[in-house]
């Protein structure tokens, strides 16, 4: 029976840490906010995702656009530039904010990118978003 018990208490402790697992996104923001780690999900011209989510390296540029990819090497000549489309709020997790970005060029393919509503550069996103809504 002891057995039965602990095997019934390694399982739940593997169910609770794969939740908290789950709840926890990877963020990393500069102090000025216009670098940052975040995760982000590649989607169509439609909205419909066309891949998982997967850690991107974001950079703020000085003209309002943002260039970010996956690899480690986050800001060579191959770097993809976006320009920030919209931001919502996650429903169920009112922390959150998902910005829309827009890439620029030849494609129409959209980045979906999550981080915490009160990052840094949660905040550069919006100004970026305000100035595009301007012009």
């Amino acid at each position: 029976m002891k057995d039965v018990l602990a095997l019934v208490g390694v399982f739940a402790t593997l169910g609770v840490l794969w939740r908290l697992f789950t709840l926890i996104d990877p963020h990393w923001s500069s102090k000025d906010g216009h670098r940052c780690i975040t995760v982000g999900q590649e989607a169509s011209a439609t909205g419909q995702s066309t891949g998982r989510w997967r850690d991107y390296r974001l950079a703020a540029t000085e003209d309002g656009l943002v260039t970010g990819r996956r690899s480690q090497r986050a800001f060579g000549p191959d770097a993809v530039v976006y320009r920030v489309l919209s931001e919502s709020i996650d429903a169920r997790r009112k922390n959150k904010s998902t910005f829309c970005l827009e890439r620029v060029g030849e494609e129409t393919s959209l980045l979906v990118v999550r981080m915490p509503s009160s990052s840094r550069t949660a905040a550069v996103f919006r100004e970026l978003l305000d100035d595009s809504r301007e012009t």
